[in-house]
């Protein structure tokens, strides 16, 4: 949807709340990483421990 839109406006958006979004995108990137690492290592526990807890979380969100 960004990518879409304004760039201007999400420009300003996002700089004007770079520090929540900085600790947002900072978690992000290391679960992805975590995924990634995973696969590379082609380690199905992991994998299947990182989907379990994302699946709960999506669980907690929704419950909100």
């Amino acid at each position: 949807r960004v990518a879409t839109l304004d760039p201007e406006l999400w420009s300003d958006l996002f700089l004007s709340n770079r520090r929540e979004l900085d600790g947002v995108l900072t978690r992000l990137i290391d679960r992805l990483c975590g995924y990634r690492d995973a696969i590379r290592s082609n380690d199905a526990a992991k994998l299947k421990a990182l989907l379990t807890e994302g699946r709960a979380v999506k669980g907690e969100l929704l419950c909100r």
